[in-house]
């Protein structure tokens, strides 16, 4: 009987490979990346056959380059991206996911203010 358990249990072990993936953060640790730490801590990636290590954000070097120089396989960027793209960087964008700001501007109604950014020219 004993045995029985044992073989069980050596056949349900998985032989799939884990392939180990670095993924570059766009800023250092903090809740804005918490949906990327509960998915590991609840095995989405393990069960996906990732092995994923977080990489904060050095200030000296941005996630592209990090990315562009292979010191990591994904990286989380902003709008820059396409800047960099431009520039002849050689990366692809996966996913474009917006975020609202909570940030907002206020600006008394006058007549010479059409926008934050805009004032109304006379003439």
């Amino acid at each position: 009987m004993l045995f029985s358990c044992i073989s069980m249990s050596a056949w349900s072990i998985s032989t799939t490979p884990v392939e180990k993936v670095r993924l570059q953060l766009k800023w250092t640790h903090q809740f804005q990346f918490a949906g990327y730490y509960a998915a590991k801590e609840q095995g989405y990636y393990a069960d996906a056959g990732l092995e994923v290590e977080f990489i904060e954000r050095s200030l000296e070097k941005s996630p592209v380059t990090e990315v562009a120089m292979g010191k990591a396989e994904y990286g989380i960027s902003s709008s820059g991206l396409l800047l960099d793209r431009v520039r002849g960087t050689r990366i692809k964008a996966l996913a474009a996911i917006f975020q609202h700001n909570p940030i907002s501007f206020m600006l008394k109604n006058h007549p010479v203010l059409l926008s934050p950014m805009k004032l109304r020219v006379s003439g």
